[in-house]
């Protein structure tokens, strides 16, 4: 096959051998974000009737599915602190069982919370 191939050179009664030189230059600094070690999801009131507080770390991204998989809300906590989002379901979603899912990174968690009209 072909393929590159380095010829000494003479000068004088020197072999001159071709050398690769890399210089590594960083172009900036990355800031890398903490993310928690774990998940942690709170739900109050938890059955609930009008509305529910979700609690969950901060930056974690907050998913409520039902139980076909349908995913019905979506909100990212900020990251400056851990707070509460609270999901108010439509009028058009029927009573029962709900899925919250939270994930930060590669981690994730659920909990289920039950719907009551």
């Amino acid at each position: 096959g072909e393929g590159i191939m380095f010829r000494p050179r003479e000068y004088s009664d020197t072999l001159y051998v071709p050398r690769l030189v890399v210089t590594y230059i960083p172009l900036g600094v990355e800031e890398q974000k903490m993310l928690p070690s774990t998940v942690e999801i709170t739900a109050f009131p938890n059955p609930f009737n009008s509305s529910v507080a979700i609690t969950a770390p901060a930056g974690a991204e907050i998913e409520i599915y039902d139980l076909l998989g349908n995913r019905l809300w979506s909100k990212t906590i900020p990251r400056s602190a851990q707070a509460n989002l609270v999901w108010k379901p439509d009028e058009n979603i029927p009573s029962g069982v709900y899925i919250v899912r939270a994930a930060t990174g590669n981690k994730s968690a659920t909990k289920r919370i039950i719907y009551l009209k």
